[in-house]
């Protein structure tokens, strides 16, 4: 469902910058905090804006823009009362034991 969804997101991201050496922490605190929202269609509209401004390389970066994906993707599940560590976790756990993985990715 929606919660997994966030969470592979948010894992793709992360894996994406440990390969390019992004700090991606660094890159979550140093992105603006995120206005209030109203629905969870609009907090997925930025988790989508944020994600494509960082395909793009739009100013102020790429690296900027991936923290600002992740701290949308965490808004959005504190907005749908979505525990996302706990996802995360769990979501990582299941990985492991996969037998198909897209793209023979190790772990």
């Amino acid at each position: 469902g929606i919660p997994v969804e966030i969470a592979d997101l948010v894992i793709r991201v992360a894996d994406y910058c440990g390969k390019k050496g992004v700090d991606l922490e660094l890159q979550c605190n140093r992105s603006p905090e995120p206005e209030h929202t109203i629905d969870f269609e609009e907090w997925l509209a930025r988790i989508n804006y944020a994600l494509s401004q960082a395909w793009a390389g739009t100013i102020p970066g790429t690296e900027f823009w991936l923290g600002m994906t992740v701290k949308y993707a965490f808004r959005t599940a504190s907005a749908c009362d979505i525990d996302l560590w706990a996802v995360i976790k769990e979501k990582t756990a299941y990985n492991r034991t996969r037998s198909y993985r897209h793209g023979n990715k190790r772990i």
